[in-house]
Order: structure tokens, then sequence, then C-alpha cells
């Protein structure tokens, strides 16, 4: 049942991202939100309770201190003192091994309650008697409030845990958005434009396979936040000079960074090497050649929807006209100290000398100081992007959400150990290449560690009775998937891409996802050819 309603949030989500019937924020939060309470429902309607009654409000002082009031009464024991209730959870924590002064309490079973109750009751009156007695009506106290109560703290528990994953790129965001912000306003990125027109003569091809070079390059340090934002905020300029379609280019940042993305310090080939328990170095070894014939397809596709592209702007009557280079902005005399500040942020990123978030608080502050003149020119300045800086990086945070729900309450791995089932027999020989075929899809459904971490292990399970690798099933579902990597809403760096370039989550998913998938597919294909599963 949680697979199916993990299926249900998931389909739901990306169905409203397409159609843009909610915007992405509520569509993050309320559709995990209402499925996570439906499932609860359903299980406690029909099955049992997925969420355990908390009993640690029983360890509050007003519960203990009726407990011993009454258990001292029922056994004519003197009434305890403030001495003698301190030596009483003093005992229960060190008997749960608790810190013994420990006030704020974790989720207890009635089965904890019960010892540490018991070694309180010990430590003070070893003879007592009529202990249960006493503690049934704290028990009893667990009413409909506490449920609510212990639903609610799960839910915040899945919150902490996604909010975690993505709020340091939240607050990079909000941040590079302003530095970025501040740099086109004074004309930084207004050279490199026109040179990479002059360069490509403003042909819409030439544009298209550069912008893959270009994010090939920028994705060498395996980080797909500083991929977009050294590719995105440079290039979209010469994009919307040109007529073409921004999607366009969020498509081939994805795909280079995708297959730049094998690299052994990218993740995914880790995750994979950690699973098999050997060297991460030793299995990038095979995958060179598939990863080089892989870029080599991608500038294959730029060309070909470099040309595509350009019979649409035609055809639509969208040609420049006349010189496509950009004007100089002001500011000319801080040019280069500009561009020596960007350089400086970008590498401390790409190199991982500084958080991104730092890096890009230090840069801000250092561009707003060297452009504007006065703190009321910085602060116009940063209220005129902070309006796209703030959505975005609350459209981040209620992924966080979203993220979080789903690997909290375990329906992501669920789903993952439920999909083999689907396959009839005969195919579980090569459940491994029917995987790695489906891997673009599955970017879909899962996120990068349910993947690696709980699909992986368990279609490696599945394949080694008929001779097939650990290292095998690990190529195929690598090379399968990583390619739709940035079409996933799983993956925060793409939402990241999506804030730079102003664009939708649901349009990027309806233009990129087949052109990813179907460029999956040939690597795949090029892969099993090379004889690497």
């Amino acid at each position: 049942m949680l697979t199916l309603f993990a299926i249900l949030i998931i389909a739901s989500l990306i169905a409203l991202l397409l159609t843009d019937k909610l915007s992405p924020m509520v569509a993050l939060t309320l559709v995990p939100l209402g499925g996570l309470f439906g499932f609860w429902l359903t299980s406690a309607l029909f099955f049992q309770p997925v969420v355990p009654k908390n009993y640690a409000y029983m360890l509050s002082h007003s519960s203990e201190k009726h407990f011993l009031k009454h258990l001292a009464k029922n056994n004519g024991f003197d009434k305890p003192d403030g001495h003698l209730r301190h030596a009483f959870s003093k005992a229960g924590n060190v008997a749960l091994g608790f810190q013994p002064k420990m006030k704020d309490y974790p989720p207890l079973s009635k089965a904890q309650v019960e010892k540490f109750y018991l070694a309180g009751v010990a430590a003070l009156y070893p003879n007592a008697k009529h202990i249960q007695e006493n503690l049934a009506p704290l028990f009893a106290k667990h009413n409909a409030f506490y449920t609510f109560k212990d639903h609610m703290q799960e839910l915040v528990r899945y919150f902490k845990q996604g909010i975690a994953k993505v709020a340091h790129i939240a607050i990079m965001f909000v941040f590079a958005i302003l530095f970025f912000g501040v740099l086109n306003d004074v004309g930084v990125f207004n050279p490199l434009i026109n040179a990479l027109i002059k360069l490509s003569q403003g042909s819409v091809v030439a544009v298209c396979v550069g912008t893959c070079l270009v994010a090939m390059i920028a994705h060498l340090d395996g980080s797909g936040a500083s991929t977009f934002l050294v590719v995105i905020p440079p290039l979209l300029p010469i994009y919307k000079r040109l007529n073409m379609n921004p999607y366009l280019l969020l498509l081939l940042v994805a795909a280079s960074a995708g297959v730049a993305n094998m690299l052994p310090w990218g993740g995914p080939l880790g995750r994979i090497a950690s699973v098999l328990g050997t060297d991460v170095s030793a299995l990038y070894t095979p995958l060179i050649k598939v990863q080089l014939l892989g870029f080599a397809c991608i500038l294959l596709m730029a060309l070909f929807l470099g040309f595509k592209e350009k019979r649409r702007i035609v055809k639509a009557g969208l040609e420049m006209q006349g010189d496509l280079s950009v004007q100089t902005l002001d500011h000319p005399r801080f040019f280069w100290i500009n561009v020596i500040t960007a350089l400086i942020a970008l590498g401390s990123v790409m190199f991982k000398i500084l958080p991104p978030e730092f890096c890009f608080l230090l840069a801000l502050c250092a561009v707003l100081l060297i452009n504007y003149a006065n703190p009321q020119e910085r602060m116009a300045k940063v209220k005129e992007y902070a309006p796209e800086a703030i959505s975005m990086a609350v459209i981040l945070l209620a992924a966080g959400v979203y993220i979080g729900i789903l690997s909290g309450s375990g329906m992501l791995v669920d789903l993952a150990q439920h999909l083999s089932l689907f396959l009839p027999d005969f195919a579980t020989k090569h459940l491994h290449i029917i995987t790695g075929i489906f891997g673009a899809p599955f970017e879909l459904l899962l996120d990068t560690n349910g993947y690696y971490f709980t699909l992986f292990p368990i279609v490696a399970h599945i394949t080694a009775p008929y001779g097939v690798s650990g290292e095998a099933t690990g190529y195929a579902m690598l090379i399968g998937s990583i390619v739709g990597t940035f079409v996933s809403p799983f993956a925060p760096a793409l939402w990241l891409g999506l804030g730079l370039a102003k664009l939708s989550m649901g349009r990027h998913i309806a233009y990129s996802f087949f052109w990813l998938w179907g460029l999956s597919l040939v690597v795949l294909a090029l892969a099993k050819l090379l004889g690497l599963f």
C-alpha cells in the first residue's frame, strides 16, 4: 500500500507540474502532505496505525509527581519530596541510556516508559506494590489529541530531514541570484556574449554546440549546482538575443552534465562503489570510452537540435537582423575588478574552497561595494532582485518537504523494492538491462539515493544467480539513468538551474524528457556493444 501512495503522489505532482494547475511551491507541499495523510488514515482504518504511540509525555514532571503520590499512598509510604523525585527521574533516565538530567525526550514506546518507571520505583521503593495499577491511568491518557500530536511529530521529522537536504542550496540560490543580477546589470557578461556571438557568427547551431562544450567543462567538478551557476547566467542572454528557446539551453546543459556526472567524484559512481565495496577508480576506467562516446552523441544531438531550432526561428520570422552584439553598460572602469571577483567566486565554488552559499554571500557584498556608492543604492539593487530570489528559494524549500516525506516515510524504499515484482520471470536475468532502459523514467520516481542504495542492490541480487556481476549491473543502471539526472524533481540543483533561467519544471520535463531518455538509450546501447554488461 505504501508503494501505491508513493506512485499516486509522484504521478499527481508530475501531472500538476506539467499542466501548471498549481504553483510549484504549493504542489510540492500539498501533494505529498495529502498523500501522506491519506496513507496514515487508510492504514489506521483498515490495517494498523503506521505511527506508533509516543508515551514520552509520561516522563513529564507532573506525570511523575502524580504517579509517585498515588504509589506512596497505596503502599503506605511517606509522600515523596523533591529530592526523591529527582532520584526517581535519574534512575529512570539511566535505565533508558539517557543523561541523568535528561529533559527533552525522543518518542518512547510503552515498554520504554514502563522500564523508566520500574527503574525509578526500584531506586526509591524496592518493595513497592501496585505499580501497574498506578501506571494504567497514565497510559490511558493517550487519547486522540496525543495520537494527532504523535503524527505531527513524525511529520516534523520528515520535514526536518527534507529541509536539511535543500536548505544550503536555497540559501546559495538567494545570494547567487543577487550576485549574478548585479554582474549582469554592470555589463560583466556583455563582452563574453559579444565574443561568443562573434565566434559563432550568430549561428544557432554553433551556440548549441558551444553550450554543450561549456557545460561539459563546467561539470568537471561533479557539482550540478556549480554547473548551472557557471553556464546559465552568461549563456541565457545569448539565447534570448538569438530568439532561441531557453528550454533548449536547459536540455543541452542537463544532457552534458548528466554524461559528465559519470566521473568518479560525481556521486552516482561512488554510490555504486560503496554498495559493491570496490574502488571507484577501478569502476570508472571502463566507463571512459562510454563517456567519450556519450559526449560525441551529445554534440551530434546539439547539431540536430540546433538545425531544428534554426528552422523554427526562420519559420516564425524571428531571425535577428543587423548587429547582434550587446551594448556595454555603465561602470566600465570596474569591469576587470568585477570579472576577477566573479572568477574568484566561481573558482571557490568549483574547487570547494568555501561553501557555495557563504562564497556567494561574500561575493555579493564585494560587488555591491565595488559598483554602488552608498547603502541606499546597494539596498535598492538587492530589493530589485529579491522577489525572484525569494520565490525560487521557497520552491526549493518546498521540494525539501516533498523529498523529506517520500524518503522519511519509507515510500521511496518500498517503491524500489516492489518495482521488480512487475516483471515476468523470463526477464529477471536481463533485469539490469531492463532497469537501465527505464533508467530515465526512474529518475522521475526515485531520488538518487533510492535508486542506487535501494533499487540497485535488489536488481544485483536478482541477477547474480544468472552470472551477472555486480559491476555489470551497476554499469547498466548507471548509464541508463545518469543522463536523466537533471530532469528529475528530486534533483535540487535542477531547481537552481530552473530559477536562474526563470523556467518551469513541468515545461522542462515536457520539452527535455524524451530527448534525454533517447540519448540515454543510445549511450546504453554503445556500452552494451563495448561489453560493459
